[in-house]
């Protein structure tokens, strides 16, 4: 799966293990949402960041057994509401974790529901 949506971690079978035990991150410098459909084109958006070298996304990893027997090693964005100004583009975008968090998302030990809430709703940074 590309993305998995932050409001539904814990209900959906495929991820409510997950969030206890395989949270990572991915980093980025830049990132495409979806594209826009205006009227008959799809227009690319490109999102990058200005401040920071990099930002961290919030993210799901697992590992399984293909039914050919292959080690498979998956991950998965985490997306959440956008910001107010990228709603017209579309109605998702990545979580991005702030710095002061990076450590407490992925250490499964620091890991707790409150955290979980406070992330993903919504995006107001």
């Amino acid at each position: 799966m590309i993305n998995a949506r932050g409001e539904t971690l814990l209900k959906k079978p495929s991820f409510k293990n997950l969030v206890s035990r395989n949270r990572c991150i991915e980093i980025y410098r830049w990132f495409f949402p979806e594209w826009q459909n205006i009227g008959n084109t799809k227009t690319p958006h490109y999102f990058q960041t200005l401040k920071k070298k990099y930002s961290p996304m919030a993210g799901l990893w697992d590992e399984w057994q293909s039914a050919n027997g292959k080690l498979m090693k998956t991950y998965t964005v985490i997306t959440t509401t956008p910001k107010p100004e990228y709603a017209h583009i579309h109605n998702r975008m990545p979580v991005i974790l702030p710095h002061s968090v990076i450590d407490v998302w992925v250490k499964t030990s620091e890991y707790s529901p409150k955290l979980y809430w406070i992330l993903f709703f919504p995006f107001s940074r």
